[in-house]
């Protein structure tokens, strides 16, 4: 079953996209499949972080009823991505208050589902409030902020909601900063994860790619590692670039678990792990002939072409055609 977490601040600017980001590629590391969710309909980010925002279902199409949950799923940087559209005239007939019932079908999906909210207790704030059994609260050490965080927390206490705990993101130690203390203490909320303040995460933002990716070893990767591991309730033993290596080497070579690729979603709404193990195959080799890949998964060449055209529409990969017909034919791992 899917842990429903959403992400709040009781303010804009304080980073909380950028940690539902990196959070989502680290939980990914550490062996868990995560679906984030833009619930920020109105101005959405989540898309920024990402290496495509030209997204062909949105959660605006589930809302209008004009598509269902699974076909809006897109895989990129290790996770599922549910977006919400960047197009202004998408918002024109978007309930936000359907939120619930429209990412419920994600309950069944063995998964940790991270709804990215607006900023404060507006409507779809309220909405993600709603919608998720955990709560995961992101601030910065300025007062302003930490007050705003406060009336969030009483807002998820009255809900009845598992709170988490705060994640104190851009954190530097100066005088005009509230320490970590003094935050716990106004907010009575215990800080599970301290996110130091470094360039480099504009810099990936820039590069549509999370901290934690572009620069595994940095002091902020690490940091959300950690937090990471925190929400899992696993300890954290920091790992160098030979270990990582091996790990995904040593992934690579085990039985498709239910976390590494995408849960692909068939006609008859079935969830199966025969577009996994493809995927995983073109993880490994890049670029495989149909041929190969059908004797390595065990399945026929003509299923293999049929999920090479599913897996070619969600972007997934890209398939090469051979004049020699579909044995010959390639698919190519889209990076």
């Amino acid at each position: 079953m899917a842990r429903f977490i959403g992400v709040v601040s009781g303010k804009g600017g304080v980073g909380k996209t950028t940690v539902v980001s990196n959070l989502s590629y680290a939980l990914n590391e550490l062996g868990q499949r995560v679906i984030a969710v833009d619930c920020n309909v109105t101005t959405p980010h989540l898309s920024n972080y990402m290496p495509n925002f030209s997204w062909r279902t949105t959660l605006n199409d589930v809302m209008k009823k004009k598509a269902d949950i699974f076909s809006a799923l897109h895989y990129a940087n290790g996770v599922y991505v549910v977006p919400a559209s960047l197009n202004l005239a998408d918002l024109v007939d978007v309930d936000i208050t359907t939120l619930r019932e429209t990412v419920q079908p994600l309950a069944n999906i063995n998964s940790l589902v991270l709804l990215d909210s607006a900023p404060g207790l507006g409507k779809e704030a309220l909405s993600v409030l709603h919608s998720c059994e955990e709560i995961l609260f992101v601030t910065i050490p300025q007062k302003s902020a930490v007050n705003d965080i406060l009336r969030c927390a009483e807002v998820a206490e009255e809900i009845g909601l598992k709170r988490l705990g705060l994640v104190l993101n851009m954190y530097r130690k100066k005088k005009y900063n509230l320490a970590q203390e003094e935050i716990e203490e106004i907010t009575g909320l215990k800080v599970i994860g301290n996110i130091s303040f470094d360039e480099k995460v504009i810099q990936a933002i820039s590069s549509r790619s999370p901290l934690v990716k572009s620069w595994p070893e940095s002091k902020v990767s690490q940091e959300f590692m950690k937090l990471a591991a925190n929400l899992i309730n696993i300890p954290y033993k920091r790992q160098g670039k030979i270990s990582r290596m091996i790990n995904r080497l040593f992934r690579r070579n085990q039985e498709l678990t239910s976390r590494n690729y995408p849960i692909l979603h068939t006609t008859n709404k079935d969830l199966t792990t025969a577009g996994d193990k493809i995927l995983d195959l073109l993880a490994a080799n890049k670029k495989m002939k149909i041929s190969e890949v059908a004797e390595k998964v065990n399945l026929s060449e003509e299923e293999i072409y049929k999920w090479g055209k599913i897996l070619e529409e969600q972007r997934l990969l890209s398939m090469q055609p051979s004049i020699f017909g579909i044995k010959k034919s390639k698919l190519v791992w889209n990076d």
